[in-house]
């Protein structure tokens, strides 16, 4: 590919249609979970403040697996005004070897690659993160239920995008920009984001998105929504180590100057987490 192709979103349709986990069902999907419960993260569809839905305004529920993936839990979540989503980092920890297998990158010219180097999403209609831009390597994301909706921003328009460090949180830069509902902002902010030029795709089973570096991106399930992703480290990686390094000293520093009760609001957390004091006491680690 060329720079410009490198440096832009690219959808490739149908790019993953020789994996087998495009087949299964909503069933075969809680088989091979194997998991009695799941710890989802729950919001509201329509919430009364006018800023991101940031994840202290979110609760973690543990849901019984067959719960979830029903249509009528997912029905339910919808009249009650609520989403929900259960994301696993790390794929190897849920699937055994011979299941990791079948995620395998390698048509997509990733050699060796498959669920191992892998993150799995699984949301509700309206289940969404914050716009963000990751500040390490370039992402591919495989669409295999439902639709999601990605819009995506290059980076050279960041200053139109309000971004800050605060929700703090590892490797990600957010934007104030509540595109969940992107009437309850400031008119100032629509003044600046019709100087943007956003790239704006719908995933469906079988899609693979490339997202390039440092794009800045909101994703928002349209329906039930099963995908997984990889991120594949850049060699401009080194630079961003060091300029996160810098960031999380701050972080320290700060977390160390004021009370629990405000830390909470700095850190992109759900308060009622249990990691949240481990959380704190890593900040406070790097800076002792």
């Amino acid at each position: 590919m060329s720079d410009d192709e490198i440096n832009f979103p690219r959808l490739l349709k149908n790019g993953i249609k020789d994996w087998e986990p495009l087949s299964w069902n909503l069933d075969k999907w809680k088989l091979e979970l194997n998991r009695e419960s799941l710890e989802i993260r729950t919001g509201k569809l329509n919430p009364a403040f006018n800023y991101p839905q940031w994840e202290t305004t979110t609760k973690m529920n543990n849901v019984p697996s067959g719960d979830f993936f029903s249509p009528e839990y997912q029905n339910s979540m919808v009249e009650k005004g609520e989403w929900g989503y259960f994301d696993y980092k790390y794929m190897r920890d849920l699937f055994p070897p011979s299941t990791l297998s079948l995620f395998s990158w390698n048509s997509l010219g990733l050699k060796d690659r498959d669920g191992m180097d892998s993150t799995l999403w699984i949301g509700s209609q309206g289940a969404h993160t914050p716009c963000h831009q990751d500040s390490y390597g370039y992402n591919l994301v495989c669409q295999l239920v439902g639709t999601k909706k990605w819009i995506l921003f290059p980076p050279n328009q960041t200053e139109y995008l309000k971004p800050s460090r605060v929700p703090y949180e590892e490797s990600s830069v957010y934007s104030d920009i509540n595109f969940h509902q992107v009437q309850r902002n400031p008119v100032h902010v629509f003044n600046k984001l019709q100087y943007t030029t956003p790239y704006i795709v719908t995933l469906r089973p079988g899609d693979v998105l490339y997202v390039p570096r440092h794009w800045w991106h909101f994703v928002q399930n349209i329906t039930f929504s099963v995908s997984v992703n990889t991120w594949v480290e850049c060699k401009e990686d080194n630079q961003s180590r060091l300029e996160e390094s810098l960031v999380r000293i701050q972080a320290a520093l700060l977390s160390q100057s004021i009370s629990r009760f405000y830390i909470i609001y700095i850190l992109n957390m759900d308060t009622s987490s249990s990691s949240l004091p481990i959380r704190i006491q890593v900040l406070h680690n790097i800076y002792p």
